[in-house]
């Protein structure tokens, strides 16, 4: 997947996923990631991210895998603080190989708190941070 490809692929997702809430995350396995949320059209969507060295991508998907029973500490992390949150823009660099997920959550003091959930899913240092 060259940058010309993921780009046009963010673009998409953020038309389908931008103001939408987050309401599960799941870590199915060590480098992917699955994010459930519901759209501002009242739809369920489900983003996948995966940085595995042989199968690195990034897709909206109809699958709903069973959860681990015991979820990695990463996933705890994210189930913490962006359940309940919503999607701003999915969207990557002019010369990136990582497309950013902006995310805003309004903290207690009603602050909006703003997230970046970074995938870089091209190239050796394939990661989700």
């Amino acid at each position: 997947m060259d940058i010309h490809v993921l780009r046009a692929i963010s673009r998409e997702i953020n038309e389908e996923l931008a103001g939408a809430r987050i309401t599960r995350i799941i870590q199915p396995d060590r480098r992917t990631l699955l994010i459930t949320c519901v759209s501002i059209r009242r739809e369920t969507c489900r983003l996948v991210l995966s940085a595995d060295p042989s199968h690195s991508r990034i897709h909206l998907t109809d699958e709903n895998p069973q959860a681990p029973s015991v979820p990695a500490d990463f996933c705890r992390v994210l189930r913490n603080h962006l359940i309940g949150a919503r999607i701003s823009r999915i969207a990557t660099g002019e010369r990136e190989r990582a497309v950013q997920i902006t995310i805003e959550k309004n903290e207690r003091s009603n602050k909006p708190g703003w997230y970046a959930l970074m995938a870089e899913i091209r190239g050796r240092g394939r990661k989700i941070i």
